[in-house]
């Protein structure tokens, strides 16, 4: 187990190279999700004011390069609306992925355009009807659309389920794919879900550029899944949670294969974040989350090439797995992230490697949950001895972590703060290439 660094949390460096911001008003605030413009920041979160009878709003703030906040907007109705994702459109916008609740309804899926002044330019909402749609991620594509991706716990939605033949009591959740031209249209002709009959869920997908020529896949799609395998070649498993890839075609229909990637045991693999890494030398997408077993809870990290072919190895003799060709590495990074419940990371690939932050309960606090901040080279190995661990207190939350162009990392998250009346507020703190709050 590798042991802790704490920073002093204890204001801003005069000369600018390191800060750190606190963006909130009455209520709680949280920060979800981070984009970095040439001339600063666009923060993403949610709000709730304590004296406001609408519900959970979605927040969205602009600050200078110095994270002084020069703009802010709100997006949301009588619903409670939860921001989830933001990403910068072709042309020259905002797309929001979020999720708008109400007790008619349920959980409905909700994507929302928006300029870069925090001028709503569209907003659609998304229902199936009587069951709960999650919004993991929003991805653009190359001719301006978006796609939603998510879950939904409507198994009779993917195209292969007739009423003639209900869902397996297994079959508790599907992936949602949602496809929306670039004015927020919902493209009918595209498969919402895919799914087998256990529960499936997505977390982001990736258009294949250029798309290939000999084979319908168009689209990776990155999740988890509980499917119970047969194959020889991969470990078995009891019905636990692992890594998941599969794809679709043009229409959204799933082309077949998929690609797991696991740990021996019963333990339960979470993605919650994958990037793709367009250094040269380094190519490929990278996916974390949270490896979750009886003893430990820890960071679960897998390397794939960037063209996947869903090679299968033919087997071999022996009881040991053999590794799909596809990846380049699958490991834990032997972080202990003690009994936090979330299974939330964030991942920026760089030149040399990655920035990965997480959540993780501090013992030296009295078991408050903290941001983690590590380094993993290109190899997988970890690239700092000694992580970084930064929190108010309280039950903090990352959000996500970027690196600017002079080396300088940035991390985004909530922390809860205050003596007497705890407060949740959005936070973002700006350290050095090595992580420090104190200037070189």
């Amino acid at each position: 187990m590798l042991g802790w660094s704490g920073c002093a949390l204890t204001g801003d460096d005069p000369s600018e190279k390191v800060f750190i911001k606190y963006f909130g008003e009455d209520g709680n605030q949280e920060g979800v999700d981070m984009l970095v413009a040439a001339n600063g920041f666009y923060l993403l979160g949610n709000t709730v004011r304590s004296n406001s009878s609408n519900g959970r709003q979605i927040l969205l703030l602009k600050t200078d390069l110095k994270g002084n906040e020069i703009g802010r907007w709100e997006f949301g109705g009588p619903a409670d609306d939860f921001a989830k994702d933001i990403e910068f459109t072709l042309d020259g916008n905002l797309v929001i992925g979020a999720n708008s609740v109400q007790a008619a309804t349920g959980s409905d899926a909700m994507i929302i355009k928006v300029s870069l002044t925090g001028q709503e330019l569209g907003k659609t909402v998304v229902d199936f009807g009587g069951s709960d749609e999650t919004v993991s991620s929003v991805s653009v594509l190359s001719d301006g659309g978006f796609v939603l991706m998510g879950s939904t716990d409507n198994a009779t939605i993917k195209p292969d389920q007739t009423p003639a033949t209900p869902p397996a009591l297994t079959d508790t959740h599907d992936i949602m794919q949602l496809r929306f031209d670039q004015n927020l249209v919902q493209i009918p002709s595209w498969n919402r879900a895919i799914g087998v009959d256990f529960s499936d869920f997505g977390i982001k997908m990736y258009e294949i550029l250029p798309p290939p020529t000999n084979h319908p896949r168009r689209y990776y799609i990155f999740g988890y899944t509980n499917v119970l395998r047969t194959n020889p070649f991969d470990p078995p498993n009891t019905n636990n949670f692992n890594y998941w890839i599969t794809s679709v075609s043009e229409n959204g229909d799933a082309v077949g294969s998929s690609l797991y990637s696991q740990l021996p045991g019963n333990s339960n693999e979470f993605l919650s974040a994958v990037e793709f890494n367009s250094n040269a030398g380094d190519l490929g997408y990278l996916l974390t989350g949270v490896s979750r077993s009886s003893n430990r809870n820890d960071i679960y990290v897998v390397k794939t090439k960037p063209q996947i072919n869903f090679d299968i190895p033919a087997p071999l003799s022996g009881p040991d797995p053999v590794p799909y060709t596809d990846i380049v590495f699958s490991q834990q990074l032997q972080l202990n992230l003690g009994s936090v419940a979330s299974n939330v990371t964030n991942v920026f690939p760089t030149s040399n490697g990655y920035f990965i932050v997480s959540n993780a309960k501090n013992s030296a606090t009295g078991g408050s949950t903290d941001w983690l901040l590590t380094r993993v080279e290109q190899s997988g190995g970890v690239g700092w001895a000694v992580p970084v661990l930064l929190g108010g207190g309280g039950e903090d939350s990352v959000g996500s972590v970027k690196q600017l162009p002079d080396g300088s990392i940035v991390v985004f998250g909530t922390f809860e703060i205050g003596s007497e009346r705890r407060e949740k507020k959005m936070a973002l703190i700006k350290l050095t290439k090595d992580g420090k709050l104190q200037p070189e």
